[in-house]
């Protein structure tokens, strides 16, 4: 049956579409010479792909991608013996990495699906019936020209455009004339043809590419109901057309087109972004020519409607934050309403900072962004005394150092500087203002003394920005950025011979913002509260009060007289005894008090260099990192798993090993007696499996798990906080297993889990308790609690305090991860959560660090948190926890117990993974645990998560990249 061509009207139609595809897929003959079973491969991943199409969940994509690989492999042979589908399987395999290149902006995708085009039409141009080509060739050279097409837009390499253009040339002359998809793909051709005029200047283009959208054009007219989106193709014709010719009557045809289309396109259309930016830009070149407000708002409110349905990772988005920009200008123009020129400089600074530096379009914005910024006078006509002043003098360090970028003269990177100082340096100007004027600093500077003086001047500022009624975007755009700006403090007070404690000052107190994106109640609140419920609604009321004074026209003067307020009211709290720290990072005293159980190790990440701190009882101390870099950890988050065995090597010779042999950690304890250790790591390093590191299975001790148990944290002061923090192990263990959440996968082991706990709980005193999967019911079996068990799936949302883990009415009433941790009657905390969740992350910023289930769950109260890093398979996830809780219940419950119950489990599945990873004629890997005999479980476990591939041979021997499921399970706490 012919799933790919079905007509689904709904979300439901297409999921029993997939059913019925799978089951025929799983029925037909498994003989790699059956040509129908490939072809039910590559159309089964067709299906996955439009259901990304509809739903935008990545790993539909991922797995529609993985199909097609199979059904790709199930063609090959000889070349002599090419069967007749492996053209169309090519195509299609082609055409779904292109939509996952276009939803991630994904470069190595978009090559490959080049690469696979280019075979499909070879194949087929040789291979058709009777020697004659497919008759489907020129279906597959369109499809060619279009990824040409779209790698040419984002990198501006003009060969691609030249290739596209020949493919789309031979298209319009042999496809047949009644053909469908004929008239967009000669629509594709002429758009194609124009840009390349709009380049070169070159007439002849422009007359082709007009005389093929105007013959495209004319196919249509009798079928003016097409699909949206031919019709947003043709719109983009028209308006290229008006662009270059003037002819008002080629826009107005574009605007009724376009409307046309909008029509046609639901709200949550696939195409409805595009059209509403194409109809914000004819309206834009319709209030140039009628010079009208109405025309002018009107592309106002395009803009804003196609940014906001454009997702974040799109790579669109940079196009349409710069048209919203252009759009928000030419109303300034009109209105001299001051907040749409900073609004307008806002979207052009972001556009810039989305696009790569190497994008065709990166000096285009950078010119916009210059021109929004280019009005000195602004500064000049703006009073001393008004709060705007600040803004003025960033935008214009901001509006030279473009320039600089563009010039390259010296005198407007040191012009841009002086700016930026001075809007930092203006103490009684909104602290959001001072903030975002100082970032750039630390960022052009190549004066160490003057980032290190700039970072220290922000990270100072950060206690009072700290507030729960920033949105998200501020989160985004000043937050975010500020925890890396603390790295590149730290990093910059080691460089100018700073003592290795002031570095590490400079770090915590920035990495106190995470901590507040999470809970916006700070450290020690909660017992303020309690304890002088006066001065915390002081504090409350006053925080609120200064976000609030940074709003754009707030007099400098009531700025200062809430700012003086609320120093003076911290220096009061901090008169307390037990708040002399308030808001404050943790003295050296401190720090060395909370490595007492064990070394804690915080390893900074900064583009001036990385380093690693060493806690210990005794001293902080640095040991250099030379071998680590910003740019390489990026490289391998963006290129690799990473848990790829080569990443874990790679962590052990940069990290760990000069880390624990810096620490005297330099093999297994003789005596059983387990070293701990609490690693930080910051940045884009967040993500990484630290406590997996090392040369697994070649029989030495060169790996972080024969040498230490691992714990992890997001700051100093959190394990402080913990620590405080009164907890319980008494009472109930609350168990909660979903295994059908609405709209996500089933999760058919989830009961098992929640089933073989429920004895395990009794065995450790603790009363199992199974609330119903919703809000209310688990909420009120949380206060008190002392276990929190939680099987299903969960989210990580870019504010962690958005982050949830999701019950059957996550919709209505979802279950925040900070709302989790009740404190009971006395004030006593939960001691474990346990997540074995599947987690999904909603949204991730190059600003921000990795912020998982597992780290915001922690610092919402509970003193242990155990989760996965990322997907492991459900069987796996049942026999992990298993293990912890019969390990945690052979002693007494204590931190170190956890820890120790998570080491354990995991260092079994470790050697059970390098049993199923190493063949050799039967023979195990070796350990130096011992070896155990359940290889082949581990294998089945991998297998139902991952398909195995050959890496490297050596005789005998096969190494294949089975990941190590175990190194997703981590351990946050006390």
């Amino acid at each position: 049956m012919d799933f790919v061509n079905w007509n689904y009207k709904t979300l439901e139609d297409m999921n029993k579409a997939l059913e019925k595809a799978w089951e025929e897929l799983k029925a037909a003959a498994p003989d790699r010479e059956c040509d129908c079973r490939a072809l039910q491969t590559s159309d089964f991943g067709m299906l996955l792909g439009d259901r990304f199409a509809k739903t935008g969940a990545a790993a539909d994509i991922d797995e529609a991608i993985r199909f097609g690989r199979r059904a790709l492999a199930e063609t090959s042979g000889p070349e002599d013996r090419i069967k007749p589908d492996k053209p169309g399987i090519l195509n299609k395999l082609a055409m779904l990495l292109v939509d996952k290149s276009n939803s991630i902006g994904g470069a190595d995708e978009l090559n490959e699906a080049i690469g696979l085009h280019k075979q499909a039409c070879q194949i087929a141009q040789f291979f058709g019936s009777k020697g004659l080509p497919d008759p489907n060739w020129s279906m597959y050279s369109a499809k060619f020209a279009l990824a040409l097409w779209i790698r040419h837009k984002r990198t501006g390499e003009p060969t691609d455009l030249d290739d596209a253009i020949t493919l789309g040339r031979y298209v319009a002359a042999t496809a047949e004339k009644d053909h469908p998809n004929r008239a967009e793909w000669v629509v594709d051709f002429g758009i194609a043809l124009v840009r390349r005029h709009s380049i070169t200047k070159r007439k002849a283009d422009l007359e082709e590419g007009c005389k093929a959208q105007r013959e495209a054009l004319a196919s249509m007219e009798e079928d003016y109901d097409a699909k949206a989106g031919l019709l947003t193709r043709i719109g983009t014709a028209l308006r290229s057309l008006y662009r270059e010719t003037n002819a008002i009557n080629y826009l107005e045809k574009a605007i009724k087109v376009n409307w046309d289309a909008l029509m046609l396109t639901s709200r949550d259309g696939d195409d409805r972004a595009d059209l509403l930016n194409d109809l914000g830009l004819c309206m834009a070149d319709k209030y140039e020519r009628t010079k009208l407000m109405a025309d002018l708002r009107e592309a106002v409110s395009m803009e804003r409607k196609a940014l906001a349905l454009t997702p974040s990772n799109s790579p669109e988005r940079p196009t349409r934050l710069d048209d919203l920009g252009s759009a928000l200008r030419l109303q300034f123009f009109q209105t001299r309403e001051m907040n749409d020129l900073g609004e307008a400089i806002n979207a052009h600074r972001r556009a810039v900072a989305a696009e790569p530096t190497d994008g065709p379009e990166f000096a285009t914005f950078l010119n916009n962004l210059a021109d929004a910024l280019s009005e000195r006078q602004a500064v000049d006509a703006t009073p001393e005394s008004d709060s705007d002043r600040t803004c003025w003098l960033r935008d214009l360090g901001i509006a030279l150092d473009v320039r600089y970028s563009t010039v390259g003269a010296m005198d407007d990177r040191e012009g841009a500087l002086a700016w930026h100082l001075s809007a930092l340096h203006r103490p009684n100007s909104p602290v959001t203002q001072r903030i975002l004027a100082g970032i750039p600093i630390v960022a052009i500077s190549t004066d160490n003394q003057q980032v290190y003086e700039a970072a220290k001047a922000i990270v100072d500022l950060v206690p009072a920005l700290i507030s729960k009624s920033l949105s998200v975007d501020d989160q985004e755009w000043v937050l975010g950025p500020v925890v890396g700006l603390a790295s590149d403090a730290a990093a910059a007070a080691l460089q100018v011979g700073k003592p290795p404690m002031a570095a590490l000052s400079l770090l915590e107190k920035g990495r106190s913002i995470i901590t507040a994106i999470v809970d916006d109640t700070p450290t020690g609140l909660a017992d303020l509260r309690r304890g002088y419920p006066r001065q915390a609604k002081r504090f409350l009321r006053l925080r609120g009060e200064l976000q609030r004074c940074s709003n754009p026209g707030t007099p400098l003067e009531q700025h200062d007289v809430v700012r003086k307020k609320f120093d003076h009211l911290l220096s009061e709290i901090r008169t307390i005894p037990e708040f002399t720290d308030f808001l404050l990072p943790p003295g050296e005293a401190e720090m060395r008090e909370a490595a007492q159980h064990g070394p804690i190790v915080v390893i900074n990440v900064s583009r001036i260099r990385c380093d690693a701190f060493l806690i210990e009882r005794r001293q902080v101390r640095v040991v250099e990192l030379p071998g680590l870099s910003r740019a390489e950890i990026a490289r391998r988050q963006r290129q690799t798993i990473l848990s790829a065995r080569v990443n874990l090597e790679w962590l052990w010779d940069t990290v760990a090993s000069p880390v624990l042999n810096a620490l005297g950690l330099t093999g297994p304890p003789s005596d059983g007696d387990w070293r701990r250790v609490w690693w930080i790591p910051t940045g884009v390093l967040s993500s990484f499996p630290i406590h997996a590191a090392g040369y697994h299975g070649d029989g030495s001790d060169n790996t972080v798990i024969d040498r230490v148990m691992s714990s992890y944290a997001c700051s100093v002061k959190s394990i402080i906080s913990i620590r405080r923090k009164p907890s319980r192990w008494s009472g109930t263990g609350v168990l909660v297993g979903m295994g059908d959440t609405p709209d996500y996968s089933p999760l058919p082991h989830a009961a098992q889990e929640v089933a073989e706990l429920h004895t395990l709980f009794q065995d450790l005193s603790l009363r199992p308790v199974q609330p119903e999967p919703n809000r209310k019911a688990v909420m009120s079996q949380l206060k008190g609690c002392s276990v929190f068990h939680f099987a299903g799936h969960g989210f990580t949302d870019i504010a962690p305090s958005d982050s949830q883990l999701l019950l059957r009415d996550w919709k209505e009433d979802p279950l925040r991860v900070v709302d989790l941790a009740q404190p009971d009657t006395d004030g006593r905390y939960p001691f474990l959560a346990y997540l074995s969740a599947s987690g999904v992350t909603r949204h991730e910023s190059s600003h921000h660090e990795t912020f998982q289930l597992i780290s915001s769950c922690q610092l919402a109260g509970f003193r242990h948190v155990i989760g996965t890093l990322w997907k492991v398979n459900g069987r796996m996830r049942v026999d992990v926890a298993r293990l912890v809780y019969e390990n945690i219940r052979v002693g007494a419950v204590t931190d170190e117990a956890v820890c120790r119950a998570l080491h354990a489990a995991t260092r079994q599945h470790r050697t059970d993974w390098l049993e199923a990873e190493l063949l050799e004629e039967g023979t195990p890997a070796t350990t130096n645990d011992g070896g155990s005999s359940a290889g082949q479980q581990e294998a089945s476990y991998i297998d139902e998560c991952h398909d195995p591939q050959p890496l490297a041979g050596n005789g005998g021997q096969y190494w294949l990249e089975r990941p190590p499921l175990w190194a997703s399970f981590v351990h946050f706490g006390a």
